[in-house]
C-alpha cells in the first residue's frame, strides 16, 4: 500500500465474505463499477473521469496497469 492509504475495514453488511486483496488504484479511490475480463479488472471512476485497468491474475496482489482518461461528463465505450 502507498503512504497514507489503509486497509479496508471489516465488511459490515455481508456474511461469509472476506477481502482477498486491495489496491488504492494509484490514489483513485472513487471506483463505481468493476468489470472483470481475462485476468484484468476495469474500474470506472466518477470523479477521476476515466477507467483504471488492474491486473488481477493474482487477486491477493492487484496491480495497476493503466489509467484511461475520459472527457468530462461523457460516457465511455470500450471495444474489444
Amino acid at each position: 500500500m502507498s503512504a497514507g492509504s489503509r486497509a479496508p475495514g471489516p465488511a459490515v453488511s455481508a456474511r461469509n465474505v472476506g477481502y482477498v486483496g486491495h489496491s488504492d488504484m494509484a490514489g483513485k479511490g472513487d471506483g463505481v463499477q468493476i468489470m472483470i475480463h481475462k485476468g484484468h479488472a476495469f474500474v470506472g471512476h466518477s470523479f477521476n473521469e476515466g477507467i483504471t485497468i488492474l491486473d488481477v491474475k493474482d487477486p491477493s496482489a492487484p496491480k495497476v496497469v493503466n489509467f484511461i482518461g475520459c472527457a468530462p461528463n461523457n460516457a465511455v465505450a470500450l471495444t474489444a
